[in-house]
């Protein structure tokens, strides 16, 4: 409710309208979170930081086709804020859902000369007809840029109807990469860093509290996040 409220007050700041639910709606909030039962709250999740996606940078095999696999997804995660489930398979691959190489993608140079990178994420949590994922060259050491491109370059083999965080095994054939597997790489490379183990949602918090310490735009964050 309190979030849902400080959006509604967030439309009248931005269109100049009068804004009176202060006091009365502080009490209704207030009133609602001592009615609400324990079952309908869940603890805080710890947020993914820099120093965390610094840490797989350093440990992991980038020539190795599953560890540049897993460095891709964790920079698309933490950069593009996005939902583990939009850039990982969470059971069995679906081309009507997941992102393909076949699919088209878009690279160029903004007008302050940046380079950036998208594609078309088929089905998204927030919007099921699917938006556009996109990325710029933040010129940092674990930039999705770089980790994209590497990704590219190891698993040069994996088919254009295969996944786009497909990575080749070592028996010869291609694999999507599933959530489990995902956080299981990166929780045992922290965990060896003794830096804290955390979930697929903590990437998309992790990104979003970066981008506004940086002081990058609140809209700008929201145009990113896809809210």
């Amino acid at each position: 409710m309190r979030t849902w409220l400080l959006g509604l007050q967030l439309w009248h700041v931005l269109n100049n309208a009068p804004w009176h639910g202060s006091t009365h709606l502080n009490r209704a909030i207030q009133g609602s979170s001592s009615a609400a039962p324990t079952s309908s709250t869940r603890p805080r999740l710890p947020l993914v930081t820099l120093a965390q996606v610094l840490a797989l940078r350093g440990t992991l095999d980038l020539s190795n086709t599953f560890d540049a696999a897993v460095f891709s997804t964790a920079t698309m995660a933490f950069w593009c804020q996005c939902h583990l489930s939009e850039v990982c398979v969470t059971s069995m691959l679906n081309p009507l859902l997941h992102a393909t190489w076949a699919l088209q993608q878009k690279s160029g140079k903004m007008a302050s000369n940046i380079t950036y990178h998208s594609f078309c994420a088929l089905s998204m949590k927030t919007s099921p007809h699917g938006e556009e994922i996109r990325w710029v060259n933040s010129h940092c050491h674990c930039i999705t840029e770089w980790a994209f491109q590497n990704h590219w370059e190891v698993n040069a083999h994996v088919p254009p109807s295969g996944h786009l965080l497909w990575f080749e095994t070592i028996s010869g054939n291609f694999m999507p990469m599933h959530k489990a597997w995902f956080l299981d790489r990166c929780n045992k490379v922290w965990l060896s860093k003794s830096l804290a183990m955390t979930s697929g949602h903590s990437f998309r918090i992790g990104g979003m509290t970066h981008l506004l310490l940086l002081g990058v735009d609140p809209f700008i964050v929201m145009a990113q996040g896809h809210w």
